[in-house]
């Protein structure tokens, strides 16, 4: 029997194998991480939206309840008057995509994300946050902005001003009354040739925590809901649209509505995809040709609560005194087994 060699190298079994396996791992790793930002980018490409199209210049209409000093709607013209007067005290807030503000936004204009007006530990989306689960809440989403005490708000978005004017509600629930809505948002800026830009704006960092002035008023709960419903005076609104009212969360909610509810869809009440609104005589008719005038309470609802302020916003221009917004929404409803409901009308009210 013949010994091996002293100097003769042992090598494993598989060990060439191992190394082959290795580099196609490595190699495999490298051409997923590729193909990944490359999806990714085409992704971007692919989804990102076209700029908004500028809509024909227009005056916004003498709405009664509009207002002088602190008006809710305005005009381009407005707001470009104000960035010269008003300099760090205005802040303009827009609340569309992040893609679409990267790609054009009304210069100074800072990028805020609607859904941080959600309160995260409620039991249903789209609530506004409430003071024991985050008592700063609402004073901190308005720090991160730049919102300062004295600043004057204007807000936009790209949602037909849905979302513009929910923000704009929370702003006057916290007490904020010069606080306003773009009409016709960044399509009626550059419809009026007012410039954009796509240069980041960093909100101010040096503004305080703010102390609200909440309006209770403005807002109202289930069980003061269950307490109103079919009450002489009071006049329960749906405003969801034909498509909400069919959502039913994945069948984790009922369909239908609140008994004796009218049904009048937010976006019945636009002219055009840029969110501009009727006129105050077409809106006037819309509203008490389904019963609901100005001498009412008229309570607000929607799929969720954040999806209530574009009716809100119509009412108060229209000067409806009595208008309070159901924060808990329909989801809560009809997710609540105990609460009653009835089937919706073939057609909406009006």
């Amino acid at each position: 029997m013949h010994a091996a060699p002293a100097n003769s190298a042992r090598r494993r079994p598989g060990s060439s194998r191992w190394g082959t396996r290795a580099l196609f791992t490595l190699l495999s790793g490298v051409l997923l991480i590729v193909v990944f930002y490359l999806g990714g980018w085409l992704y971007w490409t692919v989804t990102t939206p076209l700029a908004v199209a500028s809509q024909p210049p227009a005056a916004v209409a003498a709405f009664p309840g509009n207002g002088t000093g602190a008006p809710l709607l305005v005009s381009p013209d407005w707001l470009r008057q104000r960035q010269t007067s008003l300099g760090e005290r205005l802040v303009i807030v827009d609340l569309s995509t992040l893609r679409r503000y990267e790609r054009a936004h009304i210069p100074g204009a800072v990028h805020g994300w609607w859904q941080d007006t959600m309160d995260p530990y409620a039991h249903t989306y789209g609530r506004l946050f409430d003071m024991h689960s985050a008592p700063h809440g609402r004073a901190a989403i308005l720090r991160s902005l730049g919102i300062a005490p004295d600043s004057t708000v204007v807000v936009y978005d790209d949602q037909q001003n849905q979302r513009a004017a929910r923000f704009v509600w929370m702003l006057r629930f916290m007490g904020f009354q010069r606080s306003s809505v773009l009409d016709g948002g960044l399509a009626a800026w550059k419809g009026a040739n007012e410039p954009v830009t796509a240069q980041w704006t960093s909100p101010r960092a040096d503004v305080p925590l703010v102390t609200e002035r909440k309006d209770v008023g403005m807002i109202t709960t289930t069980s003061a809901l269950k307490r109103m419903a079919g009450e002489p005076g009071v006049v329960i609104l749906d405003a969801r649209t034909r498509a909400e009212t069919n959502d039913d969360l994945n069948g984790t909610i009922r369909t239908g509505r609140i008994p004796g509810a009218v049904w009048l869809p937010w976006n019945e009440t636009t002219r055009d995809e840029a969110g501009r609104l009727k006129s105050p005589e077409e809106l006037a008719r819309l509203f008490q040709s389904a019963g609901v005038t100005p001498d009412k309470r008229i309570v607000i609802y929607g799929r969720f609560g954040v999806e209530t302020g574009q009716t809100w916003m119509v009412l108060t221009l229209l000067g409806y005194q009595h208008v309070t917004v159901y924060d808990e929404g329909w989801a809560t409803w009809a997710g609540t087994d105990s609460l009653p409901v009835e089937p919706m009308p073939a057609q909406p009210a009006g």
